[in-house]
């Protein structure tokens, strides 16, 4: 499969409420060997309202161009969450680049929150009173 060429490398998870989670890496999995990369520029936007999106890039995430990936999880370090309520999660592709330091809910894109694929995306429900490691399937998004 190969990679969608408008994506920018950046991501945006959409949270139902703002969490900040120590972030993993993410793994790319290509049938025997994988690849696994760190997140970096990570920051987070509000509108003011209540609602919060993540942003973050991936840190080494150099595809070739020709590449079939089995599998990509996204993995979170749970040991710092002390809650027992479940917290939703979309993740989506960021389709413009931005930049941590000057970006905002309505600065650094050409719509409020954001500019990413709003068809392509990854979801999931974290149970925030879990201890460790969790992993979120990412593989749609790739």
């Amino acid at each position: 499969m190969k990679p969608h060429s408008r994506f920018s490398p950046g991501w945006i998870a959409l949270a139902v409420m703002l969490l900040a989670l120590p972030v993993g890496s993410q793994v790319l999995n290509s049938g025997l060997d994988a690849l696994s990369c760190g997140i970096k520029d990570v920051t987070t936007i509000q509108d003011g309202r209540g609602s919060s999106r993540i942003l973050f890039n991936l840190d080494g995430a150099v595809l070739p161009e020709n590449i079939s990936i089995a599998r990509a999880t996204l993995t979170f370090d749970l040991s710092g969450a002390a809650s027992a309520e479940a917290l939703r999660f979309w993740i989506h592709p960021v389709t413009a680049p931005w930049s941590a330091g000057s970006v905002s809910w309505t600065s650094g894109w050409s719509r409020g929150g954001g500019d990413f694929e709003e068809t392509v995306f990854a979801r999931a429900e974290v149970d925030l009173s879990q201890k460790g490691a969790l992993s979120i399937d990412v593989t749609p998004i790739l």
